[in-house]
């Protein structure tokens, strides 16, 4: 495996990854609010 080949997948993971984390915010976030920031709730 060249390292172009390496760096390409490992940076695919890394989008993968971060789209996966914004997406389970962004679909959380309406009815889990109150769990996700207890230090903002009145």
């Amino acid at each position: 495996m060249t390292a172009s080949t390496h760096e390409r997948q490992a940076s695919a993971r890394e989008r993968q990854r971060s789209a996966v984390a914004l997406l389970a915010r962004v679909w959380c976030a309406p009815q889990d609010r109150d769990d996700l920031a207890p230090e903002e709730a009145p």
